[in-house]
């Protein structure tokens, strides 16, 4: 009985303003309209676009056709999911605003509206200037020993033993720590355990926030259910968190970007709510998005022991060299490099795009995509349903990448975005991703643990849910 109460007044509300939104983002191509969703109250498309992305687009894509709209929220969103959709509308992306709260409500935007990834134009530039150096090309490759060291003392525990491994849970704190030190130098146990303390209040925060609902419009902020006490304590925590980090840092003397960014803050170069936002976004907003990453990886090379073989083959010749070591896992014509982009390839990371805007008007399929008025792609339309990708565009083929020009991956292979404003962690994700796949095919043979490939209920990126059996090899082959 309740339910269909409230289905009698969220229809009404849902039909009203589907109506009126239509009306007022009216996209046109000569006399029709472009395809869009119906808006359904309270969080349109907003809240399936990550909870059930993958599985939403496709089904988005055979519904509504190869350009179409969706609701976040209240917010219009126009789906790109063609090459020449990008190539078309990402001529000038060093122009675009992206939205300040990513279009998911005021929660998100108290976390991180302030952050390098989200902020725009002027801002963005002086913003990216300051956070930039830690994460250059150059500065990746000289913490690829760092990485290293962190690696190998991570999977440490789980050598000479077979056991069950969950990727996901088992993995993601050992990149979470390999950028906290890019950050902090190298970590205490205490900050440590309090980074961990803080983790859990941080990713419910982020599931409250693409979950919409009174976490979405400000006007319900202080209702029943809303993160609002959460969010409050999380930012008390971390702000403390991180000054201790700097202080931490000064007492030891380390040359860490953490002197240097709240220095920034203290001269009034960048505001506090940058650099905490920005340390946050970089730590616990990209956690799942790392471990989506990680785990996917890990799990495709269980699949296939012949790719394990051969990349021992092919570790074999620079694995007890320092130096030639470091130096594969900086190359990006490498078998272990065309796996981690294959595995990326295969399962992006998430299934939409952020939210950007253009300054100008396009054309785009003969529809009108107004200037102001959000775009998202479709990563998996992109990178796996692109006749691009040829007829085996679903399975694994890391050595497809050994013929492919980079030049032609720009608008074919979505993973750091386009142009400028590609991610901030881009080199230092690559050899960190590198570096998890060396040693564990240097440590262990893996193989996937039960029959079909799940999803983990509740993940709002599709984490997956699959176990890995490992056995410790001999490194000294």
């Amino acid at each position: 009985m309740e339910n269909k109460v409230l289905f009698l007044w969220l229809w009404p509300v849902s039909f009203i303003l589907n109506i009126f939104l239509s009306l007022r983002y009216a996209l046109r191509h000569g006399f029709s309209s472009m395809p869009s969703a119906r808006f359904s109250w309270p969080n349109g498309q907003g809240t399936a676009k990550f909870f059930d992305g993958h599985k939403a687009a496709v089904r988005w894509r055979r519904e509504l056709g190869r350009l179409y709209r969706i609701w976040d929220g209240t917010s219009p969103e126009i789906v790109l999911t063609q090459p020449h959709h990008l190539q078309q509308y990402f001529r000038h992306s060093h122009d675009h605003v992206k939205s300040s709260d990513n279009n998911a409500g005021w929660l998100f935007h108290e976390l991180l509206g302030s952050c390098v990834g989200v902020v725009s134009r002027d801002q963005w530039r002086n913003l990216r200037k300051e956070v930039d150096g830690p994460f250059t090309r150059p500065a990746a490759m000289n913490h690829t020993a760092m990485i290293i060291s962190n690696v190998r003392r991570f999977l440490h525990p789980f050598q000479d033993e077979e056991r069950i491994l969950d990727p996901v849970n088992d993995l993601k704190a050992c990149a979470f720590f390999v950028v906290a030190e890019i950050f902090f130098g190298e970590l205490s146990l205490k900050q440590r355990l309090a980074l961990e303390k803080i983790a859990p209040i941080r990713e419910g925060l982020f599931k409250h926030a693409f979950q919409g609902g009174v976490n979405r419009y400000p006007i319900l902020r202080h209702w029943p259910g809303s993160a609002n006490a959460d969010l409050q304590q999380f930012q008390r925590q971390w702000e403390t968190l991180v000054l201790e980090g700097y202080s931490h840092a000064q007492r030891q003397k380390l040359a860490s970007p953490i002197v240097v960014l709240w220095d920034a803050v203290a001269e009034g170069r960048i505001s506090k709510a940058e650099l905490l936002q920005t340390l946050d976004e970089s730590l616990f907003a990209n956690l799942d998005v790392t471990a989506i990453a990680v785990s996917w990886m890990i799990i495709h090379l269980a699949l296939h022991p012949a790719i394990q073989d051969e990349l021992r083959q092919q570790l074999a010749p620079v694995k007890d060299d320092d130096d030639q070591y470091r130096q594969y896992l900086n190359r990006d014509d490498t078998l272990l490099a065309w796996c981690v982009y294959e595995s990326a390839r295969l399962k992006p990371i998430l299934p939409f795009s952020n939210p950007e805007s253009a300054m100008t008007d396009h054309i785009i399929d003969g529809y009108l995509v107004p200037k102001n008025v959000d775009v998202i792609v479709d990563t998996h339309a992109i990178n796996v349903d692109n006749p691009f990708w040829g007829s085996n565009a679903t399975g694994y083929d890391p050595h497809r990448f050994a013929v492919l020009p980079s030049d032609q991956l720009r608008y074919n292979l979505w993973r750091f975005g386009v142009g400028p404003r590609k991610c901030l962690g881009r080199n230092v994700a690559d050899r960190l991703l590198r570096t998890i796949a060396a040693e564990m095919v240097l440590s262990f043979d893996m193989q996937t643990e039960g029959g079909e490939i799940c999803v983990k209920e509740e993940s709002w990126i599709g984490l997956p849910d699959t176990k890995v059996r490992v056995m410790s090899v001999n490194r000294h082959m």
